[in-house]
């Protein structure tokens, strides 16, 4: 069961200024199920006096461990790994995930998991420049063309 919160008259309409209410009768511009996480935390304002940030999360339907979380981040060893990804992705970018993990542990002398490097590409949004399965295959949404 949720918790329902009595917000003041005064608070709830300096609150709904802020959020950008509407006088349409919608609370919001974006209904809450559209708006990120980010959104979200930046409209709570942990200065109000009156209405503490415990009780404004619920109200945005935010979890309080979101408005809270600070992702860690990348770790050093991961920071080298991806600077050294680039710099040889430039020069050679038909290189896959396989042999990016070979050059690594190879030159750097690391034990470098393929899953590391992998996600390391994805993470960076690499791609290698080579064909993909099924590109020679006809398409039937096209006609093909004959003389």
């Amino acid at each position: 069961m949720r918790k329902r919160f009595r917000i003041r008259e005064k608070g709830a309409r300096t609150l709904l200024q802020k959020w950008g209410a509407t006088g349409a009768g919608r609370l919001f511009k974006k209904s809450l199920g559209e708006m990120s996480v980010y959104q979200k935390r930046m409209l709570i304002t942990p200065s109000y006096r009156q209405l503490a940030v415990n009780k404004e999360c619920p109200l945005l339907e935010l979890p309080r461990s979101n408005y809270f979380y600070k992702s860690q981040g990348e770790n050093l060893l991961n920071q080298f790994i991806m600077n050294k990804i680039d710099n040889k992705f430039t020069e050679c970018p038909f290189y896959g995930v396989e042999r990016m993990t070979d050059y690594i542990n190879y030159r750097y002398g690391l034990g470098v998991n393929v899953k590391r490097i992998r996600r390391l590409y994805k993470l960076m949004a690499l791609d290698t420049l080579m064909h993909k399965p099924g590109l020679n295959e006809r398409c039937i949404h096209f006609p093909l063309f004959t003389q």
